[in-house]
């Protein structure tokens, strides 16, 4: 039997990680797929071992050059037979590896009562939540295998992966040194990642295990390994050319597949790009104005009350708060109104929903309705889409020449910590990062640009937050009406 080997570096570092879970979160080139496969020939002479390896969908496995392809150069090697109807390989012992696909959600019923010893993903990013932590729940043996997941991807700051992490990527969408290869602990409560640096420290921040007997074992250790291409010498003996042609990627996929950004967006149909919108933090030089209040109203449910409060486009202040009535909405504006002086015309409050309770009780402020036909320009199907639109132009312009026209929000405002319990996904988080998390909800709806600029609508922006509305950016870009409105001449 041949005798196959890691490479030094990632490949070894994935292959000898002791934990229940590790996910390869690489760059291009590093040789993840090769390491995934590798993974389950340590069981081939146990007959009574199973693995299963996923992607998405079906033709991503038996793409050119891909998953299956890389198996085949792998597996006959180690005597292992093809059955190539059901992508799958049987090795001389009766130990078994199957390639699957899970397209949709409901897909993970398939495998209801199933005891799948080793479960594989590669590309987990392309996942959802739901699916792989279902799949956790069909990771059971019988054979003598403690039961583990390997998983591999790219950066996607979009992905669930992404959430899951956010305590190993820093500010700027790196992975922090002292957090790669890091063995921590985690469990799931009320689908919320709960992380520790030990099993009992998880136990003691979870509810649902402190009277558990089982419950170090319903607590699951998880290792975070990123490689880098360099690891992989192979590759670039034989294609030296290969970093070349990432470094000629444009400049957001290769911060992501090359330099391993977990932060930069990479989707055409999102219109603010990413790595500029991080300008918003550190625009300093951006000089006081006039004073502005845009307000989101909510009432009830997982939306909360937002007011953000300009000098000019400085963010200064910032007020939030989960439940309220309408009576508390109108008296938290009036309370910021008279702190920083802010004229009624000066105040836009989005009137397309319960905010619409507050008409008529700030005189002369702007209700700002979503569906509202745009002011003056005809080239944007609604006023939201060409706020959000107008947002764009004044985040991602680089012209020197017109920097009146950006952002700052002032570090008091973007550090500041969402307080609350719901959503769970933001307990903890800065207003700096739940605005990045909801800029990828500002997306053209025509990915061609056919027709009047349009965005996705709002049933869309809370599916791809996860039922979360994207308050929290929407009321941030409601600014931009004050610079639509024509200029009133006086008359005496």
């Amino acid at each position: 039997m041949a005798e196959i080997s890691p490479q030094k570096g990632y490949q070894q570092d994935f292959l000898s990680s002791p934990a229940d879970i590790v996910i390869g979160g690489a760059g291009a080139g590093v040789g993840k797929t090769f390491s995934l496969l590798l993974e389950p020939t340590r069981h081939i002479h146990n007959p009574n071992f199973g693995a299963v390896c996923f992607r998405r969908t079906s033709p991503q496995i038996t793409a050119e050059g891909g998953l299956w392809d890389e198996s085949c150069n792998l597996y006959p090697n180690l005597g292992a037979e093809m059955k190539e109807h059901v992508r799958s390989w049987k090795f001389k012992s009766g130990a078994k590896l199957s390639f699957s696909h899970m397209q949709y959600e409901k897909n993970r019923y398939d495998w209801q009562g199933s005891q799948i010893p080793l479960i594989m993903f590669d590309e987990v990013t392309h996942f959802t939540k739901l699916q792989f932590l279902y799949m956790l729940s069909r990771n059971r043996s019988t054979c003598g295998v403690k039961p583990y997941v390997r998983a591999t991807c790219n950066p996607d700051p979009d992905s669930f992966i992404a959430d899951m992490i956010d305590w190993a990527i820093d500010d700027n969408g790196f992975i922090i040194p002292e957090m790669n290869n890091k063995l921590r602990y985690f469990s799931v409560f009320e689908d919320v990642f709960i992380w520790g640096d030990s099993r009992e420290e998880v136990i003691e921040k979870s509810p649902h295990l402190l009277q558990n007997k089982e419950s170090l074992n319903m607590v699951k250790s998880f290792s975070f390994i990123e490689g880098d291409i360099y690891d992989n010498k192979k590759l670039l003996e034989k294609d030296p050319a290969y970093i070349a042609n990432l470094e000629a990627l444009p400049e957001d996929e290769k911060l992501r597949l090359l330099k391993k950004n977990w932060k930069v967006k990479t989707d055409a149909n999102v219109i603010v790009d990413y790595t500029m919108f991080q300008n918003v933090f550190s625009n300093s030089f951006i000089e006081n104005g006039a004073k502005y209040i845009t307000a989101d109203i909510a009432t009830e449910g997982k939306d909360c009350l937002l007011i953000w409060v300009f000098a000019g486009r400085k963010v200064i202040d910032v007020d939030m708060i989960d439940k309220n009535s309408g009576k508390e909405a109108l008296q938290r504006i009036e309370a910021l109104k008279n702190k920083h002086n802010v004229l009624n015309s000066n105040i836009s409050f989005d009137a397309s929903g319960v905010g619409g309770g507050l008409t008529g009780f700030i005189s002369n402020a702007k209700e700002f309705k979503s569906q509202k036909s745009p002011i003056g320009k005809n080239d944007y199907k609604n006023l939201k889409a060409q706020c959000a639109y107008e947002f764009s132009y004044s985040v991602n312009q680089t012209n020197q020449k017109t920097q009146k026209h950006l952002y700052y929000i002032v570090p008091e405002v973007a550090n500041k910590f969402y307080p609350y319990d719901k959503p769970a996904i933001y307990k903890g988080k800065t207003i700096k990062w739940i605005l990045e998390h909801q800029l990828k909800v500002l997306r053209k709806r025509k990915p061609n640009g056919e027709g009047k600029k349009e965005l996705i609508t709002k049933e869309e922006m809370k599916a791809l937050l996860g039922n979360i509305s994207g308050d929290f950016i929407e009321s941030l870009i409601q600014r931009e009406i004050f610079d639509l409105e024509p200029k009133k001449r006086r008359t005496w």
